[in-house]
């Protein structure tokens, strides 16, 4: 495993960038962070899953993962047009 440490900025931009990397990268701290991110992910599993799936993962809903979802439930909508 290759391990790389920075002190960045809190911000959205952040975790928007963590996320381009897929499952490329592991979060591992801080511990927030990683909670967020690891709710992000299941919540973006979710979409792909279906509505029951999306549904049982309401209570791991943040302002990260809710961004995502909308971002993802776009995309989904325009390619159905």
């Amino acid at each position: 495993m290759n391990l790389s440490c920075a002190r960045v900025a809190d911000t959205m931009r952040l975790r928007w960038w963590l996320l381009g990397f897929g499952d490329r990268i592991t979060v591992l701290g801080p511990d927030r962070l990683r909670e967020e991110m690891a709710a992000t992910v299941r919540r973006m599993a979710a979409v792909y899953a279906g509505d029951a799936a999306r549904d049982s993962m309401e209570t791991s809903r943040t302002p990260a993962t809710d961004m995502a979802v909308s971002a993802a439930r776009n995309v989904q909508t325009a390619a159905h047009r």
